[in-house]
């Protein structure tokens, strides 16, 4: 098995520099490689969502170990001895809190920043909610249909965007920010 993790997430997305906290696909997006030639004789890929939390299951379901209790994440086992199995699960939650970002800085980098990331993040759709540690917190949000804008250049959440109120993005962004208000939620 060979995997990475996100990285810092700076010069992500055109080489950003002034949002260095983001959940654009090139940062959030990471290689998951099994190489096994008894579980997959032959190469392919596969567009299911997956998190880094689905390691340990993973592993423990292909060597047919109980994984320990109350360990997060799910098995991608399935998708591992099956190309056509049925998704394993619908979304990812990704999360980001940061703040010192390797600053070695003991308050925030940037104040008044939405540094802290949430984002839900499905096949086709994505939805990121920005916030800060105010009271109240300072929001911003993302929402990117990748099928049809892959680059994620359409802020569909932003209000300055054509189709912001066109009815059927208006639904779309009602549905992920309940999923996501759920997937925060859980334990």
């Amino acid at each position: 098995m060979r995997f990475s993790d996100h990285g810092e997430l700076g010069l992500a997305h055109g080489g950003l520099r002034q949002k260095a906290f983001n959940v654009y696909e090139e940062s959030i997006r990471v290689p998951l490689i099994i190489s096994n030639p008894r579980l997959v004789p032959t190469g392919r890929a596969c567009p299911e969502p997956a998190s880094l939390l689905d390691l340990l299951p993973t592993v423990a379901d292909l060597l047919g170990i109980d994984p320990s209790p109350g360990l997060r994440g799910t098995s991608l086992a399935p998708l591992v001895r099956d190309a056509d199995a049925p998704p394993v699960q619908n979304d990812v939650l990704f999360t980001f809190d940061d703040m010192h970002a390797g600053s070695g800085l003991v308050r925030e980098i940037l104040p008044g920043i939405p540094g802290r990331v949430r984002c839900i993040r499905e096949r086709r759709f994505k939805y990121a909610r920005y916030f800060t540690e105010d009271d109240p917190p300072r929001e911003e949000h993302e929402m990117y249909d990748l099928a049809a804008d892959p680059y994620e250049l359409e802020n569909l959440a932003h209000p300055d965007h054509p189709r912001f109120a066109d009815p059927s993005v208006v639904a779309e962004r009602a549905r992920l920010a309940a999923r996501l208000a759920a997937r925060e939620g859980q334990p």
